[in-house]
């Protein structure tokens, strides 16, 4: 199981008014996720530079133990990803 977040601001200047949170990057958000679904790692992995992390939010770099879970996991099949649109988070199982 994984839980963590692929885009999101906490204490920081993109947090959404009246929020304690922001989520800078939903696009990059949903790509990781479609990666994870699609047991695209490699590719993710690729995609995940300091300057995407950055971008992504004070708390992107979340995205990094997804990576290593995705990958410990890769012999196991993908049960179910939670993944909702334009949130920066997602939570995930593999069985």
């Amino acid at each position: 199981m994984a839980s963590g977040s692929f885009s999101l601001e906490v204490g920081g200047p993109r947090m959404d008014p009246g929020r304690l949170y922001g989520v800078p990057d939903p696009d990059w958000a949903a790509r990781a996720a479609a990666h994870l679904r699609a047991g695209r790692v490699e590719r993710l992995a690729s995609e995940t530079s300091p300057e995407r992390i950055a971008h992504a939010g004070t708390v992107a770099g979340e995205i990094l133990p997804w990576i290593t879970m995705a990958e410990i996991s890769r012999e196991l099949s993908y049960a179910v990803m939670d993944h909702q649109a334009g949130e920066g988070h997602a939570f995930a199982a593999w069985s």
